[in-house]
């Protein structure tokens, strides 16, 4: 299928997991820099010569540094405009004037003009400042540095942004933080780390936030300009927004809730009371579950009045691990109820996003073709299921790196074995590397070829092996061994694995659904580009691999360089899955998923999203407090 985001079944794992689709940005990007890769060989213009992709995400890395340091680098006038806005913006938030803050950011476009800068010479210009303001000893800034309210999503940006600032490294990650995130929240995540950072020095000065600006964000503003020392941060002084007072009386079931609060829930009442269908059997009992979740959410600083926060609700509710899905649904059945008179009584268009989300997150309880899958093959003989997990390369080759580790053995910073003990650890399963300190090979062979073995291909580090690295991070995951900050030892699970054959069968499940996760996302925990894309065809194809006729397959479309580019990526990572006996190829030469191990190969599919969602919010939900 050359379209894998048009397919009902992708978009729901997609929706579930927070992984949205922008049509054509791809092909957008690719034309934007076509001049660039065509210097470095690669015409884009030719579908049917598209290169490997390894030598592509290589020429490609290049290009695009080139392409954005350009692009986000604002000189004179756009340079003055750019601080300009960031200076408009700060001052609304200091007078807590929300509306005129999110003006002062929607009156920027994607391309400069005569009055205002583009979007990118904004984010270069703040990237640039806090990347100074951060590093400087004068300000306050190694303290925690509050993130003014905002977006969720964006928020979490802004945190991203000041923890690359410490280290000096917010600009030169810009190619990590356009892949990581769209241009809008970027942007908006620049603009609020530039504000956290002034209403923090402000607060700390106990002057107004005027002051700071005219300070630290003028064209010929130094960081080290700050001539004062750096005092405590004020506890009683804030230049942030506060939280609504509490109101102590009231009736029992909604007592310390805001007066905000309260006539949500009567409105809510009285809209329930007229509609012919409702979620709960009464309007009482959905009213009782509503109002315990307006106090949910009131501990996590979140309003039902705000749409992003109903959203981040949702996504709460689904994601927990222990959460009942009947419960689950009660829950989104409710909220579906309470948006839909949110559209009717507000005049916030903003509703209609939520409840787009709210009516995807609702189709999740319904049939699911990956589910099904997943159940038919776990039902089937448990001793044929483990006599094949133990065919596989992944868990035969585990003993081995078990007698290899010993007590313990020392790895990199990273968590990969020391480069002098790459060809050793590869070996084991059948590949042919040696760490280099440089020279790599470029681009790599495909380990699972029907031809003449792959020449020894030369690596610097353990991950750029892909199927290598996901055996290893694998093995961690499956607690067969432990990590640490400069040792690898035996795990939790090795004595009883080797000992256990009752433990086995769980562990060996566990080991390849992790490595089918790793190896999945690979691209993305790398940041390649169009990371997001490939990751979506690839888990289409599995999609039909592993459920036949779960996806809406049609003809081929017009072919196209990047589709090329996406094929010949999930070609590849289908390869590497037979080459360690997860994949296999039928009489026709499709490649297939044994039914005895298509119940762990989608568990590693699922895997696979929930770990974008960590990778994209681990290091960015940092305590603020």
């Amino acid at each position: 299928m050359d379209k894998p985001f048009d397919d009902p079944t992708v978009k729901e794992m997609m929706a579930k997991y927070g992984i949205v689709h922008k049509p054509g940005l791809a092909a957008e990007t690719l034309a934007d820099i076509a001049p660039l890769l065509a210097d470095e060989g690669i015409d884009i213009e030719r579908p049917d010569n598209a290169p490997d992709i390894d030598a592509f995400n290589s020429a490609l890395q290049r290009a695009i540094a080139r392409h954005n340091f350009e692009l986000f680098t604002p000189v004179g006038r756009q340079y003055e405009q750019s601080l300009a806005v960031l200076s408009e913006f700060v001052t609304a938030l200091a007078d807590h004037d929300i509306d005129a803050a999110q003006a002062v950011l929607s009156a920027v476009e994607p391309e400069p003009s005569d009055d205002h800068p583009a979007i990118s010479h904004v984010i270069g210009a703040g990237l640039g400042r806090l990347d100074d303001w951060c590093t400087d000893r004068r300000l306050p800034t190694k303290r925690t540095v509050l993130v003014p309210t905002w977006s969720p999503s964006s928020r979490r940006v802004a945190r991203e942004i000041l923890r690359l600032a410490k280290e000096h490294q917010a600009f030169d990650c810009l190619n990590q933080l356009i892949i990581g995130f769209d241009g809008s929240q970027t942007f908006e995540g620049t603009a609020l780390a530039v504000a956290a950072v002034i209403l923090a020095v402000a607060s700390s000065r106990n002057v107004p936030a005027a002051d700071v600006i005219a300070q630290l964000l003028t064209k010929d503003a130094k960081a080290h300009s700050a001539e004062t020392s750096e005092p405590a941060f004020s506890k009683t002084s804030s230049n942030r927004p506060q939280a609504p007072r509490k109101h102590p009386s009231g009736h029992p079931a909604t007592r310390n809730m805001t007066t905000a609060d309260r006539a949500a829930i009567r409105g809510f009442r009285a809209w329930l009371s007229g509609q012919a269908e409702i979620a709960a059997p009464t309007v009482d009992d959905e009213i009782r579950l509503f109002t315990d979740l307006i106090k949910l959410m009131g501990q996590n600083e979140a309003s039902p009045h705000r749409p992003s926060d109903v959203e981040e609700l949702i996504d709460g509710i689904i994601g927990a691990e222990d959460a009942d899905q009947d419960t689950a649904f009660a829950v989104v059945n409710t909220m579906h109820d309470y948006v839909m008179f949110q559209l009717e009584t507000s005049q916030d268009i903003v509703w209609n996003d939520v409840h787009a989300t709210v009516d995807s997150t609702l189709e999740l309880f319904g049939p699911n073709p990956l589910i099904d899958a997943m159940r038919a093959s776990d039902a089937l003989d448990p001793a044929e299921r483990r006599a094949t997990f133990a065919a596989t390369k992944i868990v035969t080759t585990a003993p081995s790196i078990l007698r290899w580790i010993g007590s313990s053995r020392k790895v990199t910073s990273t968590g990969g074995v020391l480069r002098a003990d790459i060809a050793e650890v590869a070996a084991m399963l059948g590949i042919s590397a040696v760490g280099v300190a440089k020279d790599p090979s470029m681009p790599l062979p495909s380990f699972a070829l029907p031809d003449a073995a792959p020449p020894e291909v030369r690596v610097m580090t353990m991950r750029d092996l892909p199927v290598l690295w996901a055996w290893w991070q694998a093995l961690d995951v499956a607690e067969l061994t432990r990590l640490t900050a400069s040792r690898v030892r035996p795990g939790p699970a090795a004595a009883d694995w080797l000992d256990d054959p009752a433990a086995q069968t769980e562990i060996d499940d566990l080991l390849i659904s992790a490595f089918v996760s790793e190896l999945l996302t690979y691209g993305i925990q790398q940041n390649q580009y169009f990371c997001d894309q490939v990751f979506a065809h690839t888990i289409n194809r599995l999609t039909e691999i592993v459920s036949p006729g779960a996806t809406d397959e049609t003809d081929a479309t017009e072919q196209t360089f990047l589709a090329g580019i996406l094929e010949a990526s999930t070609t590849r990572t289908l390869q590497d899955l037979q080459f360690m006996g997860l994949v296999g190829t039928d009489n026709t030469g499709d490649f297939t998923v044994p039914p005895l191990l298509r119940g762990t190969v989608i568990r590693g599919m699922i895997m696979a999203a929930d770990l974008i969602t960590q990778l994209t919010a681990s290091d960015l939900d940092e305590q603020e407090e």
